[in-house]
């Protein structure tokens, strides 16, 4: 059976002129994951995609275990790296996961200068059984 994308909006309006995390993402039934980060403005610093096998939370989504996050490798522009630059000018951004081997990730946003807004939106869908 195959699921249908779930689409959620998972951050709004965060300021990006300040380091952030999005919450924790539970993807442990998903075996496709997207990201997509709109922004706006002219923010400079590096976003990462970041894992977790440690963390821990309820069903209500109250943390139990905050864990230990590790930023995962992606390919951006045919080169292995765990830190995106933010492209001026290039909003949306549009990352996709497959097959990951973790139960959490979150985006992580590391800001050097400038200012802007973002939106993060995840959408993700398990392909069967």
């Amino acid at each position: 059976m195959k699921t249908v994308l779930q689409q959620s909006h998972v951050l709004t309006a965060q300021d990006m002129s300040i380091s952030f995390n999005t919450n924790a993402l539970s993807v442990e039934q998903s075996d496709v994951i997207g990201l997509q980060a709109n922004y706006s403005g002219a923010p400079v610093g590096t976003l990462q995609i970041q894992a977790s096998i440690d963390h821990a939370q309820d069903r209500f989504g109250n943390v139990t275990n905050p864990g230990n996050w590790v930023a995962l490798y992606v390919t951006v522009n045919g080169a292995l790296t765990n830190s995106m630059p933010i492209p001026a000018d290039s909003s949306p951004i549009l990352m996709d996961l497959f097959g990951l081997s973790v139960p959490y990730i979150r985006l992580a946003y590391t800001a050097t200068s400038g200012s802007g807004s973002m939106d993060v939106y995840m959408t993700y869908k398990r392909l069967g059984d």
